[in-house]
């Protein structure tokens, strides 16, 4: 250590911690590492597209259903989809309701009777699956 001021009479010589050492890494194992690190990059960015490609395509298919959906309530059809308030739209309150647990999954079967012909729509989790019957409208 340098100093402009002299040393005292009992100064000591300043003895300085042993410098850190790091062991030397080969430059193929940092070379290593940063190809892995890219291809794990790499990988993810792939999973990343390839699960906004889904998103989108998924979206796309829920757009299409809405709209035909929105076009069958419009002309006064039952089709597949629909919620239980769509329904109604179309063909009023049912006659009767029957519920059922099919395959663990609340079944209900609406029933209509209009004009001395008989309806049935199929519900399964709130949701249209089939439909028997006259489609004309109220």
């Amino acid at each position: 250590m340098f100093s402009d001021a002299p040393c005292g009479a009992d100064a000591q010589p300043y003895q300085p911690p042993p410098a850190t050492t790091v062991a030397p890494v080969g430059e193929g194992d940092l070379l290593e590492a940063a190809e892995a690190r890219a291809q794990r990059e790499q990988e993810a960015n792939r999973r990343a597209r390839q699960a906004d490609a889904e998103w989108v395509e998924d979206q796309q298919a829920r757009r299409l259903q809405e709209a035909r959906i929105r076009k069958a309530v419009v002309e006064g059809r039952i089709t597949e989809g629909m919620n239980g308030l769509q329904v109604r739209q179309v063909l009023g309150e049912p006659d009767s309701i029957e519920r059922r647990l099919y395959k663990g999954i609340e079944e209900e079967r609406w029933l209509y009777q209009r004009d001395g012909a008989r309806q049935t729509v199929v519900l399964r989790d709130g949701r249209v699956v089939s439909a028997r019957g006259r489609q004309d409208k109220n």
